[in-house]
């Protein structure tokens, strides 16, 4: 008997969901002596339980927003890096082609006899004539 009285003395409390509240059938030496929690105690550690879940919940949920948000923010920012190198192309192939045309020296005729008032069609008879028409180099 007095061995049985050592073992429940040293034994360890057993606990409810909530990890503080003593289980109704613990038999540590606190609840042997008559501490046990009241029904009050249980249902308020219950409701704290129920509060500190839906609190872990809510900011869970609030973690995975913020989560969701940083991706939309990484998907977008990428696909405005990757129009920008998309421009940044095309721009460089449109300076290329203003490029050659500045060097075309019938544009340049034409453009000069244009801009004296001479007809667009005379104009072209008398680049043509003057100038040999030269192929352009096919990319």
């Amino acid at each position: 008997m007095a061995r049985q009285a050592l073992l429940r003395q040293f034994s360890f409390p057993r606990l409810e969901a909530d990890g503080q509240t003593h289980a109704r059938d613990c038999e540590c030496a606190r609840c042997e002596a008559g501490f046990k929690p009241s029904e009050g105690q249980r249902r308020e550690a219950e409701a704290r339980m129920k509060v500190q879940a839906q609190r872990h919940l809510a900011e869970s949920m609030v973690r995975k927003a913020q989560e969701r948000r940083a991706a939309k923010r990484l998907k977008v920012a990428l696909e405005l890096e990757e129009h920008v190198r998309q421009t940044d192309l095309w721009l460089s192939k449109q300076a290329d082609d203003f490029a050659r045309l500045d060097e075309d020296r019938m544009l340049a005729e034409l453009l000069r006899l244009r801009a004296e008032g001479v007809p667009a069609n005379e104009a072209m008879e008398r680049v043509e004539t003057r100038m040999p028409a030269r192929r352009a180099p096919r990319r």
